[in-house]
């Protein structure tokens, strides 16, 4: 079976090989990344890992991008859209897409892609959605280290990703899940994804409020892990709108956060992986670095993590209003006070 997996990428140098890697491990075969508005090195790094490994491409969208906002249309669903017309087109069977701080993920740690598809297949399912599992907000991690540990802790949310298989009947290609007629909608472990309210469950973007208050200290067999926080510096960095950086009419920070914080009512999840599973894990990385040679290239991403970090600081230091009108983003980041009184 043909299984292409897709994801659109701005400045995430650091992530980039840690993410294909991931995927690779688990049974993913064909990558395709639309990388735009990149300043750091992303092209560089995936140049090289495309040139060892053929499967994985990669594409400068730039002139979509600029397309796509012209026209006021949303670059990821147009995006989305040439992905999936591209994937049918070459013969792929399913496709799914997911951001560069997203993992599909099994529970045991060890089950492949294609072995969940033919776990499911007599199902028939058309859109197979994969509950996301959020990161703790956890002040002590250093910034850059990998999010895949033998010990995770998670936080169950709404929201789901999805697994479409390529048809003539999907008749709309959207960022959680899809619009397919008479289609089969399967959720986790096989259950049928119920949609009681349209509009609050955003066309099955979400769960069910029932279904999720049910789940909430459950890991599903198979899942999204949504490396969402990371470190503090990385989620500061998040904030900053870039294009506030050339006109004046765009906030400075991004609105869709919500704070270095998790909801005290929903319980944290251990997720733990075996030591050999997740040492056989972390071999298999190094490996990866090291047969594509980019050791000196994710250096060199780091570095300009860290650019961007202390250009993020300078902006924050400068805009204290602005911050105190945006208040609930920077709820339990204790890195503040620094930015401001050193």
């Amino acid at each position: 079976m043909r299984i292409k997996l897709c994801a659109i990428a701005k400045n995430e140098g650091p992530y980039l090989a840690r993410w294909i890697h991931h995927h690779l491990y688990f049974g993913f075969r064909d990558i395709l990344i639309y990388i735009n508005d990149c300043t750091d090195n992303s092209e560089k790094i995936l140049n090289k890992i495309s040139n060892i490994n053929p499967s994985i491409k990669f594409l400068n969208a730039d002139k979509m991008r600029v397309d796509s906002l012209s026209k006021g249309r949303s670059f990821q669903v147009d995006a989305f859209n040439h992905m999936y017309n591209s994937a049918k087109d070459e013969g792929f069977e399913y496709i799914i897409f997911l951001d560069i701080d997203e993992y599909w993920t099994p529970r045991d740690f060890t089950t492949k892609i294609y072995d969940f598809i033919d776990e499911y297949k007599t199902t028939n399912f058309d859109a197979y959605s994969f509950s996301w599992m959020i990161d703790f907000p956890d002040k002590n991690v250093p910034p850059l280290q990998n999010p895949i540990k033998g010990l995770i802790k998670i936080l169950r949310n709404y929201h789901v990703k999805t697994l479409l298989k390529i048809s003539d009947r999907v008749e709309k290609i959207s960022v959680h899940n899809h619009v397919v007629k008479n289609g089969i909608y399967l959720l986790d472990d096989g259950v049928p994804f119920e949609e009681t309210d349209p509009i609050e469950q955003h066309k099955k973007s979400k769960v069910l409020h029932d279904y999720f208050e049910k789940n909430l200290d459950k890991i599903p067999k198979y899942f999204i892990y949504h490396a969402l926080f990371r470190s503090q510096s990385e989620y500061l960095v998040s904030l900053i709108n870039k294009g506030s950086l050339h006109t004046s009419d765009q906030p400075i920070f991004k609105k869709n956060r919500w704070g270095f914080v998790f909801d005290n009512n929903k319980p944290v999840i251990n997720f733990s992986v075996k030591m050999d599973i997740i040492a056989k894990y972390y071999s298999s990385y190094k490996e990866f670095i090291s047969n594509n040679s980019i050791i000196n290239e994710l250096h060199d991403a780091e570095i300009y993590f860290y650019k961007r970090y202390f250009f993020a600081t300078e902006i924050i230091s400068k805009n204290k209003l602005e911050v105190e009108n945006n208040a609930k983003l920077f709820n339990g980041l204790t890195i503040m006070d620094d930015i401001f009184y050193g």
